[in-house]
């Protein structure tokens, strides 16, 4: 994006009504803001023209912010880790750099992780978008889909019904039996 510097700060309101001024080049890292930008062009930005983002909050725009300003883009891949369990035996690539997973282990509730993730995806944030991704699977990855439905806030749409069917129709699972015949 080549915009001149007479713009170096982009204004735009949230969801509940709160105004903040975000830097040009923080802005451009958002795809919806940058977007609209480019379709408004340079003639009708000034320093009366907000943009809306009716799907962010306050909150989880400050913790964007904190996000781009914390972790610039970088032009280059980022080295992956591997992961190794007790044993030293390889448990898998992840794509989280240990600073980006310490940012959002230290959020105080997985429901201000899932804003700011459904935020990051809403403007269009790659960075966030993929880090939180990874980070959200290395979470519930080792998790019993209760323990999944409880950590992101998910009702058990499975009615007890349908829980004894599946169960009568997967007995054979927990059993030494072979699975029945389809013959």
């Amino acid at each position: 994006l080549q915009m001149s510097d007479t713009v170096e700060l982009i204004r735009v309101s949230t969801k509940d009504n709160v105004e903040i001024t975000i830097p040009q080049k923080i802005a451009e890292q958002c795809g919806t803001i940058r977007n609209l930008m480019e379709a408004v062009g340079e003639s009708g930005i000034n320093s009366d023209f907000v943009i809306p983002l009716p799907n962010v909050t306050n909150s989880d725009m400050q913790l964007i912010l904190n996000w781009l300003q914390r972790f610039p883009p970088h032009p280059t891949e980022q080295e992956v880790e591997t992961r190794h369990n007790s044993d030293n035996k390889y448990c898998g690539r992840t794509q989280i750099a240990p600073l980006e997973r310490r940012f959002f282990e230290a959020l105080p509730t997985t429901n201000a992780l899932f804003g700011m993730l459904n935020s990051a995806m809403y403007l269009d944030i790659p960075s966030i978008s993929a880090a939180g991704s990874s980070y959200m699977a290395e979470k519930i990855k080792d998790m019993t889909v209760e323990e999944a439905r409880a950590y992101m806030n998910l009702p058990d749409d499975i009615q007890g019904w349908e829980m004894d069917q599946m169960k009568d129709d997967l007995l054979w699972l927990k059993q030494d039996a072979p699975a029945p015949s389809t013959e």
